[in-house]
C-alpha cells in the first residue's frame, strides 16, 4: 500500500504542476481537482489519501452527493478491471472466464468472455 500511495502522490504532484504551467488557460476549479483526486484514491486502494483529499472536500463545501458520485465511479472503473484480470487469468490458466462486465460492443476478445 506504501507503493501505491508513493505512485499516487507523485501522480498528484505531476497534476499540480501541469497545472501551474497552464499559463493563460482557464485551470480546473479546486472541487473538481478535489472530486478527480478522491476517484484516483479509491481507484489506488489508498485510505490515507483518501481521507486527506476528502476532508479538503469536506472543508472547501463540497456536496456529499458530489463525492459518492466520484467515488462510485471509481468503482465500476475499478469492479471492470478486477473482472478483466480475473478473466484474463481464468483464462491463462484453461479455465472458462465470466462475463464481460462491458458492453458488447466495448469487450475485447481477450477479456474471457
Amino acid at each position: 500500500m506504501r507503493r501505491d500511495r508513493c505512485n499516487l502522490l507523485a501522480i498528484f504532484d505531476v497534476f499540480r504542476i501541469i497545472q501551474q504551467n497552464q499559463e493563460g488557460r482557464r485551470s480546473m476549479e479546486e472541487k473538481t481537482q478535489l472530486l478527480v483526486c478522491l476517484g484516483a484514491a479509491v481507484a489506488a486502494n489508498c485510505i490515507p489519501c483518501f481521507d486527506y483529499y476528502y476532508q479538503k472536500a469536506q472543508a472547501c463545501g463540497l456536496a456529499p452527493e458530489d463525492i459518492q458520485a466520484a467515488v462510485e465511479c471509481a468503482y465500476k472503473i475499478k469492479n471492470n478491471i478486477n473482472m478483466l484480470m480475473k478473466n484474463s487469468v481464468r483464462t491463462l490458466t484453461g479455465q472458462e472466464g465470466d462475463a464481460c462486465p462491458l458492453p458488447n460492443d466495448k469487450c475485447s476478445p481477450k477479456c474471457g468472455s
